[in-house]
């Protein structure tokens, strides 16, 4: 059983369009898709490395150890929460808005 011919010729290797322009069409279309899962998927890491702060309490007595962890824990959670916000929804917000327009080119002779 052979394998059937792609309909558009791919790389072997990495799986793109041979065709530039196909290839920048196609991650131009699934630009915000990735951009929503990779910030929701953030999000989901952040509430999990989070929530481990709760295990720490339990296990750990309260002092410097306890304090440093959960500092540490509050920066990396707080990290990728904004790194969440910054590629998700306020980057849709920043291409949504109107860009500026460039001020014509001067043809002085």
């Amino acid at each position: 059983m052979s394998s059937p011919t792609p309909r558009y010729p791919l790389h072997r290797l990495t799986g793109q369009f041979l065709e530039p322009t196909r290839e920048a069409s196609y991650r131009q279309e699934i630009a915000p898709r990735v951009r929503l899962e990779s910030s929701l998927a953030l999000c989901v890491a952040a509430l999990v490395f989070g929530m481990f702060a709760i295990s720490d309490y339990h296990y750990l007595e309260p002092g410097l150890a306890l304090t440093l962890l959960l500092a540490m824990r509050l920066v990396v959670t707080l990290s990728c929460l904004v790194l969440a916000l910054a590629i998700g929804p306020l980057a849709r917000l920043i291409s949504m808005s109107p860009a500026t327009p460039k001020p014509p080119k001067s043809t002085a002779a």
